[in-house]
């Protein structure tokens, strides 16, 4: 279970790399000069930021549905990302393709969107992979234990002692 969400996690994270990638080599937004490392233009923490906001949109979806797996992306970074980012210099938007909105874009809040479909989309197709007995690649052997005992044969909580 952990190997496939570290699994989802990566892949969403790297999705969200590959959207910064063409925000600041479009020249739409620029990082600011506070990151002590920059890969491509951009923050490393930004792709694990990327990777907690699918997460969020997950397990927002698992609760309460499409609707608001969607929306937790984009009220997060409303609500908390942009003005603080604004107000600290973290990122400046520069020329914009889509109209400004509150401290970002129109275009940046549909980009939130289609990175939470995504989310949701991996975590789910390898739960459903996990459901089916289909192993993933990441979760190969960890189902066994040594001796060969099934995880089916421990306890999933602690017992008391009898004596």
């Amino acid at each position: 279970m952990r190997k496939r969400s570290a699994l989802a996690f990566t892949l969403v994270a790297t999705f969200g790399f590959f959207l910064e990638y063409l925000g600041t080599h479009s020249k739409c937004y620029i990082y600011g000069d506070m990151y002590i490392t920059k890969i491509f233009l951009m923050p490393p923490c930004i792709m694990v930021i990327w990777g907690v906001l699918g997460w969020l949109a997950w397990k927002t979806y698992q609760r309460k549905g499409w609707a608001a797996g969607l929306v937790t992306p984009v009220a997060l970074d409303f609500a908390i990302m942009e003005p603080l980012a604004f107000h600290t210099g973290l990122w400046t938007w520069a020329r914009t393709m889509t109209p400004r909105v509150w401290f970002s874009t129109v275009g940046n809040y549909v980009v939130y969107v289609w990175v939470a479909i995504f989310a949701i989309s991996v975590w789910g197709w390898l739960e459903r992979r996990a459901e089916k007995g289909e192993m993933d690649p990441a979760d190969q052997g960890q189902g066994q234990i040594r001796g060969g005992c099934d995880h089916q044969d421990i306890p999933q909580q602690a017992q008391p002692y009898p004596g």
